[in-house]
C-alpha cells in the first residue's frame, strides 16, 4: 500500500503539472483517493466509467446550498456572449442554452471552515465523494432506502462554488480522475477570479474580499503563485459594516494602512451575494468627494478600476472552458437544471438524493424564490 501510494503521488503530480496552466501546492493524496482506485465495488466503477469529453453530460454546481443556488441561476441566466461566434456581446439567448446544470447542495458538510484548521483532511474527502456524486448516473429518491434509485446526467464539468475546496480538495479530485485514465475539468471561484482579473494583462494590483476562513487558507495566494503573474495580490477580510458600502470602505481603509500597493485596479468579490454595481457606486461616490476620508480612499482606486463578482467569473470560466473543449451540447433549448442535495442515511453514510420542486424544505424554497426565481419557476423538474 505504501509503494502504491508513493507511485501513484509521483504521478499525480506530473500529470496535473502537465495538464493544468494553474498548479496548487503540491501534497500527498489523501488515503481515500487511493482506497477508491483499488476498490474493487461502486465507487471505483463510477470513477473508471467517467468521462468529461462527452457533450450530453451535465454541468454541476458543488457547494454549499445558497452558494450553489446563487451561481445556479447566474448560469441559467447568462447573456454575456453571442452564441454563435463566441464574441463578447449580448444575443438575448441563454448563453448556456441547451445545457443541464444539476445543482449539488452539500448541507452535510456546510459550514466547510468547521473542517479547519484541525480536520482538512475530511474536507477533501467531502470534495472527493461529491465529486463522485457528479461523476455518478445514480442517485437516492430517499436517504433510506440504497434501492429506490433514479438515473441523473453524469457531470462533464464540475464547478466548486467554494473556495476552500480549491484549496482542500480540488487537487484530491483532479489526482482522482487523472489516475483513473480521465481529463479533470474542474472550476473553482478562486481559479476564475484570478482569470478574470489578468485578462488584460497582468501587471495590476489585485484586491481580494473574502470571509475570514478563505483568507486564511491561503487558496488566492497558492493560485496566484501558480499563475506566475507580475501582478500583486492582497487578501482582506472587511471589518462588519451596516452595508455593502460600509464594508467596502472598510477594505479600502485596511488596504491603505497596511502599505498595500497602490493603486488597486481590480477588486475580485470571493463573498457571494455581495454586488458589484454597489461597489462601483460606492467607488464612484469616494472619487467625487470632499472629505479628507474620500480623498484618502480615491487614492487606492486606479482610473479604470474594476469590481468582478465570484458568479459572474465562474460563468464565464465555464463557458470558456465548454468553448475550448468543444463541449456545448449545441442543443436548440432553454437551460435545464436539477436539484440534489447531500444528506445521510440510517447509518449516518453521506448520500445524495434528488429534490423535488414540490417538496422543496421550506427555507431552502424561500431563498430560491427570492434570490433564484429561474430556478424556481422555469427549470426545476418535479419528478413526482
Amino acid at each position: 500500500m505504501k509503494r502504491l501510494a508513493t507511485i501513484l503521488s509521483i504521478a499525480a503530480l506530473a500529470a496535473l503539472v502537465s495538464c493544468r496552466e494553474t498548479v496548487f501546492t503540491p501534497r500527498p493524496t489523501i488515503p481515500l483517493v487511493y482506497e477508491i482506485l483499488q476498490d474493487t465495488s461502486g465507487l471505483n466503477g463510477v470513477v473508471k466509467g467517467y468521462r468529461s469529453d462527452i457533450p450530453g453530460g451535465s454541468i454541476a454546481v458543488i457547494g454549499p446550498s445558497e452558494k450553489a443556488i446563487l451561481l445556479s441561476e447566474s448560469l441559467l441566466t447568462a447573456d454575456f456572449v453571442n452564441n454563435i461566434d463566441g464574441s463578447p456581446r449580448e444575443d438575448l439567448l441563454p448563453d448556456f442554452s441547451g445545457e443541464h446544470i444539476d445543482l449539488l447542495l452539500d448541507p452535510v458538510n456546510d459550514p466547510y471552515e468547521k473542517f479547519l484548521p484541525e480536520n482538512p483532511d475530511g474536507l477533501r474527502e467531502a470534495a472527493v465523494r461529491l465529486s463522485l456524486f457528479a461523476m455518478d448516473t445514480l442517485c437516492r429518491l430517499n436517504p433510506y432506502s440504497a434501492d429506490n434509485l433514479k438515473r441523473k446526467s453524469s457531470a462533464k464539468v464540475l464547478v466548486f462554488a467554494s473556495s476552500l475546496v480549491s484549496q482542500w480538495g480540488q487537487f484530491d479530485v483532479d489526482t482522482l480522475i487523472q489516475l483513473s485514465g480521465g481529463r479533470p475539468l474542474t472550476i473553482s471561484p478562486a481559479q476564475a477570479l484570478l482569470e478574470e482579473a489578468l485578462i488584460g494583462g497582468d501587471k495590476v494590483n489585485i484586491g481580494v474580499w473574502a470571509s475570514a476562513p478563505v483568507a486564511e487558507s491561503g487558496v488566492y495566494e497558492a493560485v496566484h503563485a501558480g499563475m506566475k503573474s507580475a501582478s500583486a495580490l492582497r487578501v482582506l477580510t472587511p471589518r462588519e459594516g451596516t452595508d455593502e458600502s460600509s464594508q467596502f470602505r472598510s477594505f479600502l481603509s485596511q488596504y491603505r494602512k497596511a502599505g498595500f500597493p497602490l493603486p488597486m485596479h481590480v477588486l475580485l468579490l470571493d463573498e457571494f451575494g455581495v454586488s458589484a454595481s454597489e461597489i462601483m457606486a460606492t467607488a464612484d461616490s469616494i472619487r467625487v468627494g470632499f472629505s479628507e476620508e474620500d480623498m484618502a480612499m480615491a487614492k487606492v482606486l486606479a482610473p479604470d478600476f474594476r469590481v468582478v463578482e465570484a458568479t459572474s467569473a465562474l460563468c464565464h470560466s465555464c463557458y470558456r472552458m465548454l468553448r475550448r473543449e468543444n463541449l456545448f451540447t449545441h442543443n436548440i433549448a432553454y437551460p435545464g437544471a436539477s436539484l440534489y442535495r447531500t444528506e445521510k442515511d440510517h447509518d449516518g453514510t453521506m448520500v445524495l438524493v434528488e429534490l423535488s420542486d414540490r417538496y422543496l424544505p421550506s427555507s431552502l424554497a424561500e431563498f430560491i424564490d427570492s434570490f433564484a426565481v429561474n430556478i424556481r419557476r422555469f427549470y426545476v423538474s418535479d419528478n413526482d
